[in-house]
């Protein structure tokens, strides 16, 4: 059975050119080398090098050979170093749970930095609204999370990274506007309010923002809410940040309102669990999120 020495043997022989200097840079002797090789050709029933000159020439078969080998030793690298990696306690996953209704493009910002520099914790983002952020951190299912909701569980702790302003939008062709110009509450109860479904498995009975006795539509998603209201088919509360290009093209409108909170300040937090502590890479992403994002 061939091993990774006599391939590392192979590699540096093809790679120097002559037994004498892969001899030097694997501190090593020359007849030693000589007899690794001889033996892995032997296995591999395949001649690797030509021997007729001064130096070590590959052969066809021994060209073919080497790429396959180099490939072959940087995987052993890495999966040495991986497990020097996790030998120290590292995590070799991160899971961060985060509420699509938070600007994503900061958050994006600190995660490219940092996933170059811990390449072997393999990251993992999963998207859950209001409380479902809460839910899965509590039950364990991620690291961190992103969540925006007011209430924040007596089992967690974390600090603001955003203020989130709300406004209430309809589109230019929400029938209300052809009659009038400032909408009341009365008026928006004979039509949908679109609203997102919280994501936890264990809904609360808290909602915010939600216009009490009027009609629904639930949907499960951010982008889904923001086409309904845009088709006219409905009305509700969008964050401000993605909707800037509708409402510079009059796509979507912020009208006036009347008896009707029509602007509201949210905020959004990242939270760890409380009294369980982070893993080496998870410590070090909370220290990073908090130093550029509060």
């Amino acid at each position: 059975m061939m091993t990774l020495e006599q391939i590392r043997v192979f590699v540096a022989i093809a790679e120097t050119g002559s037994l004498g200097a892969a001899a030097k840079k694997l501190h090593r002797t020359q007849p030693s080398l000589s007899v690794a090789v001889k033996k892995l050709e032997e296995q591999l029933e395949t001649p690797l090098f030509s021997r007729a000159g001064y130096r070590m020439q590959l052969t066809e078969q021994g060209r073919r050979m080497l790429r396959s080998a180099q490939r072959l030793l940087h995987q052993a690298q890495e999966f040495e170093s991986l497990g020097l990696f996790l030998s120290q306690g590292n995590e070799p996953e991160l899971r961060v749970s985060i509420d699509p209704m938070i600007p994503l493009a900061p958050i994006l910002e600190i995660l490219r930095p940092f996933e170059q520099d811990h390449c072997q914790t393999q990251l993992v983002l999963v998207s859950q609204y209001m409380y479902g952020g809460i839910e899965k951190l509590i039950q364990g299912e991620v690291d961190l999370a992103f969540v925006v909701w007011p209430n924040l569980d007596h089992r967690v702790e974390g600090f603001k990274v955003f203020d989130l302003e709300m406004l209430m939008v309809v589109s230019p062709q929400f029938p209300l506007l052809t009659t009038q110009k400032t909408l009341s509450e009365s008026d928006l109860m004979a039509f949908p309010q679109v609203v997102i479904q919280d994501s936890a498995v264990q809904r609360r009975s808290e909602q915010f923002g939600v216009l009490e006795g009027g009609r629904k539509w639930e949907v499960t998603d951010v982008m889904t809410k923001k086409e309904i209201i845009l088709a006219g088919l409905g009305w509700g509360n969008l964050p401000s940040h993605l909707i800037q290009r509708e409402l510079g093209q009059g796509l979507l409108l912020n009208p006036p309102t009347s008896g009707l909170e029509n602007r509201d300040q949210g905020a959004a937090h990242l939270i760890k669990r409380k009294g369980s502590p982070l893993g080496p890479i998870a410590q070090q992403l909370w220290q990073e999120f908090k130093q550029r994002l509060v």
